[in-house]
């Protein structure tokens, strides 16, 4: 079962886990310690912050992920090419791509990002039409490994899922159950869960079932400074920003919904 306290420190991180962060367009996410209130910078395509590297800076920081990440670091230019663009109008190739594998690869990328003021872009199906998905940073693409459906809990009502999982994949799961997940987006067919929570993904049919922040339970995110905390919706301002009410500052990890 998650942990009681919305603000609880994690200090072992148990597999399967998943994580997810959804900053804005191009913009660079700074947070303090958890014991202040959240904040962050949101910088404009443009923007002066949003520097180039060198040939050789990037070739460092692709060295310095492969030794931190078991998932995939893609660094060539056919990748920046494919990362650069989504079912929006923009286009901004990344500085590169990390396919995370697991949670502590996560938590690895957002710390070492961090700790160099690299924006973080994790990436789901792509299929926001605002650029959510795109950046000049690092993109974190969940959706090749961290696509697992974790648990169902019929009789509770709800499920752990990690967010690349793609929302007609979790309904099928649900069919024998006689389960399905309310919110119904147009690109339901190939949107990922984690992208519904940072948009808040509605439907033709929210006026009956609401949006996806009224099913979401908890989240286990990573912050941006890499530190990993569980939060649940008790009117935590940090747990609303992570649910499409505000620009987002953190990563998420392991999320519970209703059904």
């Amino acid at each position: 079962m998650p942990p009681t306290s919305t603000r609880q420190r994690r200090q072992e991180f148990p597999e399967p886990s998943s994580i997810v962060a959804f900053p804005w367009l191009g913009g660079a996410t700074l947070l303090p310690p958890l014991t202040g209130q959240p904040s962050c910078l949101i910088l404009p395509p443009g923007h002066s912050a949003m520097r180039s590297f060198t040939k050789a800076q990037r070739q460092a920081i692709e060295r310095d992920l492969r030794r931190l990440v078991e998932g995939e670091v893609l660094f060539d230019e056919i990748s920046r090419v494919l990362y650069a663009s989504s079912a929006c109008i923009y286009e901004i190739p990344p500085l590169g791509v990390v396919l995370p594998r697991h949670a502590k690869d996560v938590v690895a990328v957002m710390r070492y990002a961090h700790e160099r003021d690299i924006p973080v872009i994790p990436r789901g199906a792509a299929s926001g039409v605002a650029g959510q998905a795109i950046g000049w940073g690092l993109v974190l693409d969940f959706t090749k490994h961290m696509n697992r459906l974790l648990k169902v809990h019929p009789r509770e009502n709800f499920v752990q899922v990690q967010p690349g999982l793609v929302l007609e994949r979790l309904n099928e799961a649900l069919r024998p159950y006689g389960k399905f997940f309310p919110p119904d987006p147009s690109s339901g067919r190939f949107c990922t869960l984690g992208g519904m929570i940072a948009t808040n993904a509605a439907g033709i049919h929210s006026l009956k079932y609401g949006t996806t922040k009224d099913y979401v339970l908890g989240l286990d995110v990573v912050l941006a400074n890499g530190e990993r905390v569980w939060l649940a919706d008790e009117g935590d301002p940090l747990f609303q920003r992570l649910t499409g009410t505000h620009p987002q500052v953190a990563s998420l990890v392991e999320g519970l919904r209703h059904l």
